[in-house]
């Protein structure tokens, strides 16, 4: 009885910390369209935007330069974990996404 009981406590446990350790280590993906760019700033040699709450880090420093305050873009960023949210793809707003789509 005491072997059936300690493998069901066993595997109790396995199912409730396994799945959010799995979840933190998921990558997640967000698309803004017409996202409003509020701010932008850099630190040492990190560049940021930020749009609304969020704050995005930007790679690429001259990616970061041609981005303009107070204009709207089609953004795509990524994050898991406690990461901070990363600008995986920008265009200006009155781009044509769905003509991209087909490219992916």
């Amino acid at each position: 009885m005491k072997k059936k009981a300690r493998i069901i406590l066993t595997f109790l446990l396995v199912m409730i910390i396994i799945p959010p350790l799995l979840n933190h280590y998921k990558i997640h993906e967000k698309s803004i369209g017409n996202a409003v760019v509020t701010n932008k700033h850099s630190e040492k040699e990190n560049f940021w935007l930020e749009i609304g709450e969020v704050e995005i880090k930007v790679a690429n420093r001259n990616t970061w330069k041609i981005i303009e305050e107070d204009e709207p873009y089609f953004i795509r960023y990524e994050w898991y974990g406690n990461k901070d949210p990363v600008l995986i793809e920008i265009l200006p707003a009155s781009f044509n996404v769905n003509e991209l789509e087909g490219q992916h």
